[in-house]
């Protein structure tokens, strides 16, 4: 069987000069308005594509995946039955944690998790029962504490040892929405974005975007226009600016629902920002179409990225939709896919037959992966 290789059909914002090797600390302004028409193709930012087929086991079947998280040697997936799945590299199944309830080891709802940085200890966040719970990576439960974040939804581990919670502070009595705790559960830093205080009352929740890269961790509320990191210095700092320009949606347009409704599709939505060590993924929303756009951090003046639909093409010429929904601290991108939905797009495919033939006896989504070059 021969290999697919990526297709990414994008616009780029012009630039010339040197590249160089981007700065850890570099801050990013994006302007969105400044975009022309490129195409990327093939083996221009990475390798060939690869698939990674789970483990199937009809006793335990993978549910819609609700979050998942990639590290050295686990894929780790929680999906809408509330269980936690723990895979290791190659699709074979290592653990599984499986305890919904109200006891001492139980969960209400995993909202979030988080894996330490040696792979041995998993953090579930569960804000409907107020508590946050460790397992080994086998599954073994080892502790829980009880917390204060009623409205929590992210969870990150810091390198340092520290905990990263997020909450929105328009849903709560507290006027922070970013909470570092250490290991004890003692606030080391709390932070409220000011920007964010426009809006203190909305009519539905609006979640912010987190991601994790680097052993740090990165968000963007809704509403506001910067991407914030935070790190092992245990402090918040601004990282990247996102200029709408002139596909801005103005915030008072979020306060009625009638209002968003009626003219969101005419702005910009932000639908995902994942980030490498060279390049910066934005997934948008304008006109009920997605576009895709790719910020290259060592462009000379930082204002290097593209735009149009994404897509995969090569030796099998099938279009696979791929855009990375994670890229790990390898600079490996992944993206899951329904199992059905491949077997469709690769039906007329001679070269595909291994792959058909495993999706004829394994209906997990199957995890998609390029690494950057």
């Amino acid at each position: 069987m021969k290999p697919l290789r990526l297709l990414f059909c994008l616009v780029l914002i012009a630039s010339c000069g040197t590249k160089e090797t981007p700065k850890n600390d570099q801050f990013i302004t994006v302007n969105f308005d400044q975009a022309i028409p490129k195409k990327l193709v093939n083996n221009e930012i990475s390798d060939e594509l690869g698939f990674t087929f789970l483990h199937y086991d009809e006793e335990h079947p993978i549910g819609q995946i609700r979050t998942y998280k990639i590290t050295k040697n686990f894929i780790v997936l929680a999906d809408s039955q509330q269980k936690l799945f723990v895979f290791k590299k190659n699709g074979a199944l290592f653990s599984m944690i499986d305890r919904k309830g109200n006891g001492p080891s139980e969960y209400v709802e995993i909202e979030d998790f988080s894996i330490s940085s040696n792979e041995e200890t998993i953090l579930i966040l569960d804000p409907k029962n107020l508590k946050i719970l460790s397992y080994t990576i086998d599954g073994t439960y080892e502790s829980h504490r009880k917390m204060d974040y009623a409205h929590a939804a992210h969870i990150s581990l810091l390198a340092n040892g520290n905990m990263v919670l997020y909450q929105s502070a328009r849903f709560s009595e507290k006027n922070e929405n970013i909470f570092i705790l250490n290991p004890d559960f003692s606030v080391v830093h709390s932070a409220f974005d000011p920007e964010g205080e426009i809006l203190t009352a909305l009519p539905y929740l609006l979640g912010a975007m987190w991601y994790q890269h680097n052993s740090n961790t990165y968000y963007k509320e809704a509403l506001v226009d910067t991407v914030y990191k935070i790190g092992n210095l245990n402090r918040v700092k601004p990282h990247m600016v996102l200029d709408f320009g002139s596909k801005r949606m103005p915030n008072d347009f979020y306060t009625d629902v009638g209002l968003f409704q009626k003219n969101s599709s005419n702005h910009y939505q932000l639908g995902s920002i994942r980030e490498s060590r060279q390049y910066v993924f934005f997934l948008m929303l304008l006109h009920n179409n997605r576009h895709y756009f790719l910020y290259d951090k060592t462009s000379s003046g930082g204002m290097s990225f593209n735009l149009g639909t994404a897509g995969l093409s090569g030796n099998f010429q099938s279009d696979l939709g791929f855009w990375p929904q994670y890229i790990d601290d390898n600079d490996t991108m992944y993206m899951f896919m329904d199992a059905g939905d491949l077997a469709e797009k690769l039906e007329t495919i001679p070269d595909a037959e291994r792959i058909k033939d495993v999706l004829a006896t394994n209906d997990n989504p199957v995890l998609l992966s390029s690494k950057l070059n």
